[in-house]
């Protein structure tokens, strides 16, 4: 049977943003395109798997240059709207340029509108002065933070770019994390026929605290009409512009970064796409996980790819766990099997240079193909090409991805407009930055207006969430908890056991030496192996197969995702008797307050078991 097309998952996108001057020089506008042209070619062959989109308020000039170059790249066009389109549309003063809009935006996949800023009405929005102005400047910054990659288009020479409210070069001076008391001296608390708004709640200083928070610039020089005189010969050129770094990394090492992102957000899309197929059962149950198939009948086509899109990030986590499990299996087995080799050679059994010459071979193989740092930059080639060598990092990217989608379904069925990616990994490893992207991206594509959130009655919705989600987490993290307690001690016993009796074992040989002085030159029959060597093998064998052992379960971290399991458990089930209540109760505003908060913790604890994992990869020690 056909998959139902409003769950059907697309790839989650690359998304650009635009900004820049409305009276860019026309005669300009072919080399600029050709530009911009050339850049999504770019893009577009670098990440081959990655849709792109792109955000543009559809303003004169910039906007709607770019927005023409991207629908003639294949982008999808998304258009936030500073304020309601009647009085947007103010702004275009000739038949010509309104039409042009309407043209556009009757392209674009969707559109929406920004909020007015406190302390705005819509009377005083409706008239150019600061209001209106702040609106322009919400929309700019808008679609820096939803963005990987800004566009702009504007003037070179930052001397020639005054800044103020809702112009270009201050939108890119957020995006680049420049903030000062100097520029905040510039912006001042704009004054307007209703009142101040207050310096400390203007949009424009919230910090950027971290290179995560900020993001590249992709400048491409224009003239401007009004500077046209002073311009003389003019060639337009692209600029990339980057944060500055608070660890002093180069320019080269921030390209890098940003990159490396966007690289796995593309290595995720082609493993969803092979995947997708392949696992199709598999991608069903955890479908049905998150929320069986008969309570889906009134699912949103947002929350069915949502739904979509944690089922097949929550296989390909799976699959990528299974992998690296079994690549640490076979890891420590070469370790136990040079151990082996060595004991063997070490005690005359078998003297051949080529059994001493295996144990080096196998140590080396064994650190080779592990995926650590140092094979990633000694042979990056066949790292990035064989897929199960970075199956562990996958792993652990993946299932970040699927408890995100998680969370953010449950919070977007109850009615909650959160974004988890304003709550989740911020204090993490750059290098998971794409995970953030990813989920940003996904609820850019699938959050609709507050209304339209949850497709279900409030309280039918909440009694949905209660059932499948709270109390669905506490019952399995219950039963994991239940199930792996008592295996890890099982196992863990089972090594120690080995240890143990290696030690008893030699003590009893060393008494019976004592007792037996000529036991020592006793050999095994048929052979010419004395017995104590071979007794003292066996035991050096079995301690060190327990220690193995030990190490193996360490580096799986069984012990800690055992605890895990108990304190998530106790979480959600504390949880689901606050939330019965609420709801019986019928305090519904309670209830959704508790399933941000619960979603938060689940976040949170997400996160640290991420950068426990990332922290400690379990590789062989040196």
């Amino acid at each position: 049977m056909a998959e139902n097309d409003d769950r059907r998952l697309e790839p989650v996108p690359l998304v650009l943003g635009v900004t820049g001057h409305r009276d860019i020089v026309p005669e300009d506008a072919p080399q600029l395109e050709q530009i911009a042209s050339d850049f999504l070619d770019d893009l577009k062959h670098r990440f081959p798997n990655t849709p792109l989109v792109l955000l543009s308020p559809l303003a004169e000039g910039a906007d709607r240059l770019v927005a023409r170059v991207a629908l003639r790249h294949g982008a999808r066009l998304i258009v936030p709207l500073p304020m309601d389109r009647e009085l947007y549309c103010q702004d275009f003063v000739t038949p010509e340029s309104q039409k042009e809009f309407e043209e556009l935006l009757g392209r674009a996949d969707r559109s929406y509108e920004l909020p007015l800023m406190p302390g705005s009405t819509r009377e005083q929005v409706a008239h150019p002065g600061p209001e209106r102005d702040l609106q322009y400047e919400s929309v700019g910054l808008h679609v820096s933070r939803e963005s990987q990659i800004l566009i702009a288009v504007m003037e070179e020479t930052a001397s020639d770019l005054s800044i103020h409210v809702g112009g270009t070069r201050k939108i890119v001076l957020n995006r680049l994390g420049k903030i000062s008391d100097a520029l905040a001296h510039e912006i001042g608390p704009p004054h307007g026929a209703g009142g101040a708004l207050a310096l400390e709640t203007h949009p424009w200083m919230e910090p950027v605290l971290c290179i995560e928070d900020a993001g590249p610039v992709y400048q491409i020089t224009a003239r401007r009409k009004r500077n046209l005189p002073d311009s003389g010969d003019f060639r337009p050129k692209a600029i990339w512009q980057y944060p500055e770094a608070d660890q002093g990394q180069s320019e080269d090492e921030l390209q890098a970064h940003f990159s490396g992102a966007w690289e796995c957000l593309d290595d995720f899309n082609k493993d969803l796409a092979v995947h997708r197929e392949a696992d199709r059962a598999r991608v069903a149950v955890s479908r049905d996980g998150l929320l069986p198939e008969e309570r889906c009948v009134k699912l949103t086509p947002e929350l069915q790819k949502i739904r979509e899109a944690h089922a097949v990030a929550d296989v390909l986590a799976t699959s990528m766990q299974k992998t690296s499990k079994r690549t640490i299996q076979y890891l420590f087995l070469i370790a136990y099997a040079a151990f082996t080799v060595f004991t063997v050679y070490s005690y005359s059994f078998w003297q051949s240079p080529y059994l001493l010459l295996t144990y080096p071979a196998l140590i080396g193989f064994a650190y080779l193909c592990y995926p650590t740092d140092r094979f990633q930059e000694w042979f990056w080639f066949v790292y990035r090409h064989c897929g199960w060598l970075a199956a562990y990092n996958k792993y652990l990217d993946y299932r970040a991805l699927a408890e995100g989608l998680r969370v953010q379904f449950y919070w977007q069925l109850c009615g909650l407009t959160d974004s988890v990616a304003s709550h989740y990994l911020r204090k993490q490893k750059a290098e998971i930055d794409w995970v953030r992207q990813a989920l940003n991206n996904i609820h850019l594509l699938t959050r609709g207006a507050p209304a339209d959130t949850s497709p279900l009655g409030e309280g039918e919705m909440l009694e949905a969430v209660q059932q499948v989600w709270v109390r669905g987490q506490a019952e399995w993290f219950a039963r994991k908890a239940s199930e792996q307690g008592p295996q890890l001690e099982a196992a863990t016993t089972r090594a120690k056991i080995l240890i143990v009796a290696g030690i008893l074992a030699a003590a009893a040989l060393g008494l019976v030496l004592l007792a037996i002085p000529d036991f020592n030159e006793w050999v095994i029959p048929s052979t010419a192996i004395g017995l104590v060597d071979a007794i003292h093998a066996l035991l050096e064998l079995a301690a060190v197969a327990g220690a193995f052992w030990l190490a193996y379960l360490e580096k799986l971290f069984c012990e800690e995702q055992v605890k895990r399991y108990e304190q998530m458990g106790s979480l959600f089930a504390r949880a689901e008797r606050h939330l019965a209540l609420y709801l019986k109760r019928s305090w519904l505003h309670r209830a959704r307050n508790l399933l941000r908060e619960l979603g938060i913790e689940a976040l949170d604890e997400s996160a640290d078991w991420l950068a426990l994992h990332r922290q400690n990869p379990p590789e062989l020690q040196d």
